[in-house]
């Protein structure tokens, strides 16, 4: 078999484990991540109470926008953050 192979081939002696070099593998990761702004855009002075048809309405409403903006609608004409107190179901 030795005889078959090509000119000047070297190979292993049948007792030693043979020696294999691996390309040195390149590992390159890259992440973007994009987040959603969950911000709304500043609806302004928009609402009154009387546009909701009760307070979970308005509530619901205020919550949304008064992180971001404050009473932007002066909703809350007391300052005790309970939007429309006027409107049925307010606490």
């Amino acid at each position: 078999m030795i005889e078959s192979c090509p000119e000047g081939f070297a190979y292993a002696d049948a007792q030693q484990e043979p020696v294999v070099e691996l390309p040195n593998p390149t590992t390159t990761t890259s992440s973007t991540t994009t987040v959603a702004s969950s911000q709304p855009d500043n609806p302004g002075d928009t609402k009154n109470c009387g546009d909701f048809a009760n307070y979970s309405e308005a509530r619901s409403w205020y919550d949304i926008y008064f992180p971001y903006y404050g009473d932007v609608a002066n909703l809350d004409g007391d300052n005790d953050g309970v939007p429309c107190e006027s409107l049925s179901g307010a606490p």
